[in-house]
């Protein structure tokens, strides 16, 4: 990891979920909004429609989200709790 480059954890406090077609034919994708510590700031989680209903229920399922903004890596807690 470069020097200076720690983690940036961040608290997902909420989700919303929005739905967006590419075009007749072409497959959508789900656009993940997360809102980060109470909404002090939001972030953008694309993703194919193909691997939607496993984000969505990784979600559902956890006890609670972060994210490291350094990696743009979700952490989910205590998953299945």
């Amino acid at each position: 990891m470069p020097a200076g480059q720690g983690k940036n954890i961040r608290r997902v406090t909420s989700v919303d979920v929005i739905r967006s077609n590419a075009g007749e034919g072409q497959p959508g994708a789900y656009t993940f909004e997360l809102t980060l510590d109470e909404g002090v700031e939001e972030y953008l989680l694309v993703v194919p429609d193909s691997e939607a209903s496993t984000v969505a229920r990784l979600i559902q399922h956890s006890s609670a989200m972060q994210l490291d903004k350094n990696t743009d890596d979700l952490i989910f807690e205590n998953y299945g709790s």
